[in-house]
């Protein structure tokens, strides 16, 4: 498929810094006389000056305790820039075809047990559904949600046995609500694979935010730990719920789906990891003797 702090600021004050008084401290040259001459505006003064600094200690700690919390109310920072990119109508409608993806277990019939969601995209307008393998494994059921075009079961789903890639046929015969079979579509570019420093976008669902849109850096192309595909490495906010979130070249096209994070030695960031889609014309060869079909009961293949 970040702290805040004061660093010394707003110290509170240490206790044992101050002396304790005495009542020879209080002289005549204190308030500009002898003490006998007038106690209860000595008393009043000690008395305001004493409440004036309970008030500062208190506030000092509130701000303390304010500046701890904070981070917890703060939402992530990408959303703001998905807002920001969401204001280009280019971006805005490919965002249209990008969906939730829900895969849904069960132990019995219709008694659901678990369910996984994640980032899928639609790459044809009857409804053809690319996504990761490991969010469509073990599933009974499978369900897409487009953002604004209703949501649909998949009637099945084919799994790349090679890689993290899957593909769901969706079921648009139950659907009376949509004028017909004419979903948002995105375009995949299977050639010209973005080099190192390139810009892209990404749009999935990270952390159960709907649609949110990306910038990432391309870091690096290489193959991954022990297998024959080649993967991308970006730079880029990819959080769980991320998985098969489709990346987007400087042309709007889909060129790799994400699928999982690298962790950085001895930083604590995270890059995302995408595989290109030229691999999915090897699952589209597929048929039922390869076992990578899967069918809902009650349907047929085509």
């Amino acid at each position: 498929m970040y702290q805040n702090g004061n660093s010394g600021k707003n110290k509170p004050i240490d206790p044992q810094g101050l002396s304790e008084l005495s009542p020879e401290d209080f002289s005549g040259d204190l308030w500009g006389g002898d003490p006998d001459d007038n106690p209860e505006p000595s008393r009043a003064k000690t008395t305001l000056t004493m409440k004036i600094i309970a008030l500062l200690t208190a506030l000092i700690f509130f701000f303390i305790v304010l500046g701890n919390l904070f981070p917890v109310f703060t939402r992530p920072g990408f959303l703001q820039e998905s807002r920001t990119l969401k204001n280009d109508p280019v971006l805005s409608s490919l965002q249209q075809a990008v969906v939730q993806v829900l895969n849904i277990s069960r132990e019995q019939a219709n008694f659901p047990v678990a369910e996984r969601k994640g980032t899928g995209f639609n790459i044809h307008p009857s409804g053809l559904i690319v996504t990761n393998k490991h969010l469509v494994e073990d599933a009974d059921a499978m369900s897409v949600a487009f953002e604004d075009h209703g949501t649909y079961n998949a009637e099945r789903w084919i799994l790349s046995p090679h890689m993290d890639l899957a593909l769901l046929y969706l079921d648009l015969s139950e659907d009376t609500e949509m004028p017909g079979p004419d979903l948002p579509v995105v375009e995949l570019q299977f050639e010209h694979f973005p080099k190192t420093g390139e810009e892209v976008l990404i749009m999935g669902n990270p952390l159960g935010f709907r649609g949110v849109i990306s910038r990432g850096i391309v870091t690096g192309n290489y193959r991954d730990f022990g297998r024959s595909y080649a993967v991308m490495e970006i730079e880029a906010p990819v959080h769980p719920g991320s998985s098969g979130s489709p990346v987007f070249n400087g042309e709007n096209k889909v060129v790799a789906v994400v699928y999982a994070t690298l962790q950085q030695d001895g930083t604590g960031n995270k890059k995302g990891l995408a595989i290109p889609v030229s691999y999915l014309l090897e699952i589209m060869e597929e048929d039922d003797t390869a076992g990578a079909v899967h069918t809902v009961p009650g349907k047929t293949n085509n």
